[in-house]
């Protein structure tokens, strides 16, 4: 009779290990399935992170060429304004010199 009972909690254990095995296996796949979605996602922010980043280079060097051209445009326009000056004070002494010359 005892070794009946050592049979039975005997094959009560050993189901409880194979319940308990197939539980950790499926959990453990659960597991390393998660793991390669979290280093996929990883990996797709550090790629991310370097593409900000060259973008970020980018836009500096895009804003300095900005600069120069609209200070090149603002040097252009007060040579402009000067230009248009001088024609004005040309055209005022002109007029005055016309009436003269058709004297």
């Amino acid at each position: 009779m005892g070794k009946m009972l050592l049979r039975k909690h005997h094959n009560y254990l050993d189901s409880l290990v194979k319940e308990w095995t197939t539980e950790l296996t499926k959990v453990n796949a659960e597991l390393k399935q998660e793991m390669e979605e979290r280093n996929r996602a990883e990996a797709a922010l550090l790629k991310a992170n370097a593409d900000a980043e060259v973008a970020g280079r980018e836009l500096i060097e895009v804003n300095i060429q900005l600069e120069e051209v609209i200070s090149k445009a603002n040097e252009m326009g007060v040579q402009a304004e000067i230009a248009s000056i001088a024609k004005s004070q040309f055209l005022v002494n002109m007029s005055h010199e016309i009436p003269a010359i058709l004297i």
